[in-house]
């Protein structure tokens, strides 16, 4: 699922914010919620010309009882030109959610020249841990508290939300799978779609008190997600900027 920007402001902050804030709502460890690998595993590895970072966790993001895995991974000729994939599979080993962006989307507004190899290297390795971290995953439902701070927290779910179901129904349309990136095309039809009012209260009445994920792309790009029993999908109840 290739990234998509669909409104502006707050980029500063929630960059800012994302690496150094803290939630309330943040689940504690269970049977359902469970980190895979020691550090050392996660940390980036040599194999041959490129590097490999993989980190996966287990959250009961549908209710079932039964864990869906989170996975992270990072490959490239180095961190600093790697692409990132976020990745939820199901029980049965089928992709419910998959985006990707490249490393260097974490520079875009504090570049990477003149700042030490290390330097750049860690904060990689920072933004990389944090995308399954405890205080990305809200298991009260909705937005973290970090999202609901200031303006309408309810419409900016709603855009978001809306925007969503178009592209769902676009997917759908076109069979196109959560792995699939979207055509260029595919936006003037996602744009002008018609999405009622009455779809959109349903699937936000639903997730209320389902877990929803955040996780930051790096520029613009903070994201919050969460399971649609209604579409049968991850829908996005946060996009900005």
């Amino acid at each position: 699922m290739s990234l998509r920007f669909v409104s502006a402001g707050l980029v500063l902050v929630l960059a800012a914010a994302c690496g150094d804030a803290a939630s309330d709502d943040a689940p504690a460890a269970s049977a359902v919620d469970s980190v895979a690998g020691a550090a050392a595993d996660a940390a980036p590895r040599a194999a041959g010309d490129a590097v490999g970072y993989r980190r996966e966790r287990s959250i009961d993001f549908t209710g079932d009882g039964r864990s869906e895995t989170l996975i992270v991974t990072a490959t490239g000729p180095s961190l600093d030109s790697a692409d990132v994939a976020l990745t939820i599979e199901g029980v049965r080993g089928d992709t419910l959610w998959h985006e990707s962006w490249p490393t260097q989307l974490y520079f875009k507004y504090d570049a990477a020249e003149g700042k030490a190899d290390t330097t750049v290297t860690r904060i990689i390795q920072d933004h990389l841990d944090e995308l399954l971290a405890e205080d990305r995953i809200t298991m009260a439902g909705g937005l973290p508290q970090l999202l609901r701070q200031g303006g309408d927290p309810d419409a900016v779910m709603r855009e978001a939300l809306r925007y969503h179901l178009a592209e769902l129904d676009y997917r759908h349309r076109f069979d196109l799978t959560p792995a699939d990136s979207m055509p260029p095309q595919a936006y003037s039809a996602i744009d002008a779609a018609d999405i009622s009012n009455e779809r959109v209260n349903a699937v936000l009445s639903e997730l209320e008190g389902k877990p929803s994920l955040m996780y930051y792309a790096g520029g613009e790009a903070t994201y919050v997600i969460a399971w649609s029993e209604r579409e049968g999908a991850f829908v996005r109840i946060y996009s900005c900027c």
